[in-house]
């Protein structure tokens, strides 16, 4: 289930996208929340969250992570230099997304699906994520992989793991990833902010709603899949 809501410009949206953000996490008092961020310019919500609604039962991360430990790579080092990051370190938990120096990119999914497994077991728990689209229509750090639905099918649909490593080669400048799936997307994720500005994004705004499309072809196309979505943008 999703619902679209349009704004005049980005600045307009990420205010919309962040006050919607902020009355699903006051919404939710008995559960604890686990807020999976995407990064990138879908950040620019984080300028417009009430801080006094981030406590000891919201833990924070990010949604997709690159296998780096470089501060102008790693996304959960990102996180790290925001405002709000800053502000809200000491009141609610962070689960962090950075390699360890020597880690290969198979250990460092096992580390990190196992810290997320942890966190999910012996909780009353919702899992509110922001979610960015690409102009090739992928999201989450999941990739079109037209010419090889197989491999599509096989790295982020056919598995239970929440997160999974994967080299995506000449697909995207940052090419060893650790993204959620689409199943875990699906399945686990209850409620999405999705953010989509620029009219660059026009295209993957139409591909993502079209309900003929392909997961491998239209990564963001998921969003028609998942329990509830918010879509906010600056395009018609």
């Amino acid at each position: 289930m999703y619902t679209v809501t349009k704004e005049v410009d980005a600045a307009n949206v990420a205010k919309a996208a962040g006050e919607k953000l902020n009355e699903l996490i006051k919404e939710n008092p008995s559960y604890d929340i686990l807020l999976l961020l995407s990064g990138g310019s879908s950040f620019q919500i984080l300028d417009h969250l009430n801080l006094n609604i981030f406590n000891s039962k919201v833990s924070v991360s990010v949604l997709d992570e690159r296998w780096s430990a470089e501060e102008s790579i790693n996304n959960f080092l990102q996180l790290k230099k925001t405002q709000f990051y800053m502000d809200v370190k000491e009141s609610c938990d962070f689960i962090e997304t950075i390699p360890n120096e020597g880690e290969t990119l198979e250990d460092f999914e096992n580390r990190i699906n196992a810290d997320f497994s942890k966190w999910m077991q012996s909780k009353k728990y919702k899992i509110i994520i922001t979610q960015g689209v690409g102009k090739d229509s992928h999201t989450s750090g999941i990739m079109p992989y037209p010419e090889d639905n197989s491999f599509f099918q096989e790295t982020f649909v056919n598995t239970d793991k929440p997160f999974v490593g994967y080299d995506a080669k000449e697909k995207n400048q940052y090419r060893h990833r650790l993204t959620t799936t689409i199943k875990f997307l699906i399945n686990k994720v209850d409620i999405a902010i999705c953010y989509i500005v620029g009219e660059d994004k026009k295209t993957a705004l139409e591909h993502t709603l079209n309900p003929k499309a392909e997961l491998n072809e239209s990564p963001s196309s998921v969003i028609q899949k998942m329990k509830e979505v918010y879509i906010f943008t600056d395009l018609t």
